[in-house]
């Protein structure tokens, strides 16, 4: 029994170390120990593709593989677009802009990023949608 005043530890989610349990939980943890609802998540399909892709076409991704790489990405994601979004505020802006998230890459040392995206981009808005 624990005393009173005493915190009970942190104790680590084993899906996410790759262990299987008998249920399979609806939440995850981040790092800062919040959860976060699996609906937040990138799709795993596009992220399976994308990881396919990359890799010699004999070799197996496990399925707890490609849900940590999900789950990463996704934190990823969150945190870049908070900062941007953090920026766009501070200039008393709602909507967010390319160049926010090319800031926010900037700031967290992902700068090596900003390349490709604006590669992206430009090819993007060469041609609009309807």
């Amino acid at each position: 029994s624990r005393e009173e005043g005493e915190t009970k530890e942190m104790e680590p989610d084993m899906h996410m170390l790759g262990m299987h349990s008998v249920e399979k939980p609806t939440k995850k943890r981040r790092r800062d120990n919040a959860e976060v609802a699996e609906d937040t998540f990138l799709p795993i399909s596009n992220i399976a593709r994308v990881m396919k892709k990359a890799l010699h076409s004999d070799t197996v991704l496990a399925k707890e593989t490609i849900e940590a790489v999900q789950v990463f990405l996704s934190e990823m994601v969150m945190f870049v677009v908070g900062e941007a979004t953090q920026h766009a505020l501070e200039d008393n802006r709602k909507a967010i802009k390319a160049d926010d998230i090319m800031w926010a890459l900037r700031q967290l040392g992902l700068e090596a990023y900003n390349h490709p995206l604006n590669e992206y981009l430009e090819a993007f808005q060469a041609h609009p949608t309807k």
